[in-house]
């Protein structure tokens, strides 16, 4: 599963800058839980938000959410927030993640925001497993045309035994227009 909503502050106070801020649903289905008969069990997954890969110019990380790791069982809530010239916005959601660590390997170095959730009980690995991560960025702001802001990406592993695993990819590449 890969889902998200993505936010842009208009009337940032910047006639150079955009802001964007995404939301990101991320996670797995295991074939046992979709098909009762199947082996396939969640082994792990990537969620990524690739900032670095828009076209807009410029692209900068600013924050990310969960910003550390995360250990089994989790509920709290997030907030990100960007902006220039003396405006911003901030984006606040909760989640509860089962059973799952997440590790946090997000760089404004690379203007990447990523996460590696591994499934830690039979429970998390034989039910359906979400996580809601987020981040900010911006970008170039641009008069005319059509701009690719960002790939949000999940990748997922799973397992049907130690010997045996399929990884399944999808990629969402959302655009803004400009005129």
């Amino acid at each position: 599963m890969n889902n998200y909503e993505l936010y842009v502050l208009m009337n940032d106070g910047s006639s150079t800058l955009d802001w964007f801020a995404i939301l990101q649903e991320s996670g797995l289905e295991p074939g046992c839980c979709a098909y009762p008969i199947s082996l396939w069990k969640n082994d792990l997954w990537y969620a990524y938000q690739k900032w670095s890969s828009g076209n807009l110019g410029n692209e900068q990380l600013f924050k990310f959410k969960p910003s550390s790791s995360i250990s089994g069982e989790y509920s709290n809530g997030f907030s990100l927030s960007g902006g220039s010239g003396g405006v911003s916005a901030s984006l606040s959601w909760t989640y509860s993640q089962p059973d799952v660590s997440t590790i946090c390997y997000s760089s404004t170095s690379t203007d990447i925001a990523k996460w590696k959730m591994t499934c830690n009980s039979n429970v998390a690995k034989t039910s359906t497993s979400v996580v809601n991560p987020g981040s900010t960025a911006s970008g170039n702001q641009h008069s005319t045309g059509n701009y690719k802001i960002l790939d949000v990406s999940t990748s997922g592993v799973f397992r049907k035994d130690i010997l045996n695993s399929k990884t399944l990819s999808t990629t969402s590449s959302p655009y803004i227009s400009y005129s």
